[in-house]
């Protein structure tokens, strides 16, 4: 492996750097450093390596000059300098070694950037959070919710490097607590935990705000255990990389044996070889990670395969362990990979079909700005759309769903669930508490707030502190609202269509909407079905033998007969579907 000797000087000299090859195994003294390379044209700042110009990253020339010593060599690893990127067959073998290479170094230097945005302020700050009482800081946060200090600690928190896939792996690998610098100041990494911990049992919406940054998920992370590439995917879902096969490859140090042997960095594969192939390895063990497929207009993917490097990709409304759409039926996956690479075949029933559609451009509650609505105006629109489906379909079961007489509704824009548990049961709940619904009425402006709810707090913010559970629970992604021929209400991706089909997949734990297209299916992506998330879709034609087989005639004619091509989704049936209706009348029995 090589390191760089970073030489001493002081500013306003050039950074000056030697190389030198060492063996990992005669456990050579170095730190290593943990920073971000830049925008996509990052080689506007200059070293002088070996004697020479070398173009590297502005924000790598200026972690160099703060880690420079006066009268000492410094000597790093830096994956810019100590591997040669432009070379394949290095860079596989190396990233393979990143794990322990972080693990061997002295310490680990974590690098947020340059001194910007009150940063010294953010840095002076979160040591200070671990150290007061709970009840004054709560106060001073009330008080002041606006203080430059929580907006500086927003920022510091919003900073790139927090959302970089390959810090996880660096952090998590590192043997002594890693060092946080920003500008001059330093802390250590316990510190901004302790602080997190800390903040975390807030009620601020000023806080909430902060830690639900890709921060929350770094911070959790040094625990030291290993876990599988699909709960490191999901968790990473909003990270960034630089290359996206780093969005897999980033990972590999802290997956267990097995899954890191199967699944070895090839950069001379391309993005689309690299994500058909970590598809297919996740899909044999779990269909549920058909959720995270985006339609990616990039890489040339199938509709079923995620593309984890795109930006605007949406969040999965699916979460483990949530909903339960296969129930008793068969649960086990009975997918199956063609001789062509973009070709998947799945077992399942198609249930219903969408017939009308909200047209508000988008549900982006987390985003309102980049919205080209309000959340008002959506929402009146949604509503607006379930009224008219039931005028338009009386015999249907659309009448029981009036907001005015149903909790149906704000049940479907949060789907069901609450995204933050509490000490017993941390992470989502579902089904969502009652007093989510008297948050929507405040929301709506139909209640006013309750009375005994923080009564010295400025009437400004107690609607929005009241509500802000319930708004963040809608914050689900480009989701849009549907009402289905069978008279049911959902959430969808955003570009689902009329005419889409409602399908259970065996093994998967919610509703997909499929789409045909010629011999085969593309997948549009998860949904949530208001009461029809614990295999009720299923039991509800279990209950009558004629609606049961019609059910799987219809799903033989719609999606028997395929396979899968380029971005479509597939389902064989065959001779399945009447094992299926088999197994659904003999269980009936």
């Amino acid at each position: 492996m090589r390191l760089v000797s970073l030489l001493p000087g002081k500013e306003p000299a050039a950074v000056q750097c030697m190389i030198k090859e060492v063996m990992l195994k005669d456990r050579p003294g170095y730190e290593a450093l943990s920073y971000t390379w830049g925008g996509k044209s990052p080689f506007i700042g200059v070293i002088i390596l070996e004697g020479r110009q070398f173009p590297v990253t502005r924000n790598l020339e200026i972690a160099l000059r703060h880690l420079r010593l006066q009268h000492e060599t410094r000597d790093l690893w830096i994956d810019a300098l100590s591997i040669n990127q432009l070379d394949h067959e290095e860079k596989g073998p190396q990233v393979q070694k990143m794990k322990s290479i972080y693990q061997s170094a002295s310490r680990v230097l974590v690098w947020l950037g340059e001194a910007r945005e009150n940063s010294d302020l953010a840095m002076d700050l979160v040591p200070r959070i671990g150290n007061v009482e709970l009840d004054e800081i709560q106060m001073e946060i009330q008080d002041r919710e606006t203080e430059k200090g929580w907006d500086a600690l927003l920022q510091l928190f919003r900073r790139p490097w927090w959302s970089r896939s390959w810090v996880l792996q660096e952090v998590v690998a590192a043997r002594s607590d890693p060092l946080v610098g920003c500008g001059h100041k330093w802390l250590s990494w316990s510190v901004f935990k302790t602080a997190h911990g800390f903040m975390c049992k807030t009620t601020s919406s000023r806080v909430l705000q902060t830690m639900t940054s890709p921060a929350q998920t770094l911070l959790l992370a040094r625990n030291g255990a290993r876990t599988s590439m699909r709960d490191l995917l999901q968790g990473t879902f909003s990270f960034q990389a630089t290359d996206p096969r780093d969005k897999v490859y980033s990972l590999l140090g802290l997956v267990h044996e097995v899954e890191r042997l199967a699944l070895t960095p090839d950069y001379s594969k391309s993005v689309q070889h690299v994500y058909i192939g970590i598809a297919q390895h996740l899909l044999r063990d779990d269909i549920n990670m058909l959720c995270f497929n985006t339609n990616s207009p990039y890489h040339d993917l199938p509709s079923w395969v995620p593309d984890w490097s795109w930006s605007s990709r949406r969040w999965p409304i699916w979460m483990p362990g949530t909903y339960n759409a296969t129930g008793k039926f068969p649960s086990h996956s009975a997918g199956r990979f063609g001789h062509n690479p973009s070709t998947f075949t799945l077992r399942g029933i198609a249930v219903d079909d969408i017939s009308m559609l909200d047209e508000t451009s988008r549900i982006e509650m987390s985003q309102p700005a980049t919205s080209d609505s309000t959340e008002e105006e959506v929402l009146d629109n949604i509503e607006s759309t379930l009224r008219k489906a039931i005028k338009e379909q009386p015999s249907s079961n659309l009448r029981s769903l009036d907001p005015e007489i149903s909790d149906a509704l704000w049940r479907t824009l949060v789907t069901d669930r609450s995204l933050i548990g509490n000490s017993h049961t941390p992470g989502p709940k579902s089904p969502a508490p009652e007093n989510y619904g008297q948050m929507f009425e405040v929301f709506r402006g139909h209640s006013p707030v309750p009375t005994d709810f923080q009564p010295n707090m400025l009437p400004a913010h107690r609607k929005q502190e009241y509500t802000k559970l319930f708004v963040k629970s809608m914050q689900l992604g480009n989701q849009r609202f549907f009402v289905t021929s069978g008279g049911r209400i959902g959430l969808g991706p955003y570009d689902i269509q009329k005419d889409d089909l409602v399908v259970v997949l065996f093994g998967g734990d919610m509703p997909f909407i499929l789409r045909q297209k010629d011999a085969y299916h593309r997948l549009i992506g998860p949904s949530y079905v208001h009461g029809r998330e614990d295999a009720q879709l299923l039991q509800a034609a279990d209950t009558d033998h004629r609606q049961l087989g019609e059910m799987v005639r219809t799903a033989a004619s719609l999606i028997g007969s395929t396979s899968l091509g380029s971005r479509t989704i597939g389902t064989k049936w065959d001779e399945e579907a009447q094992l299926k209706a088999e197994y659904l009348q003999g269980d009936k029995r």
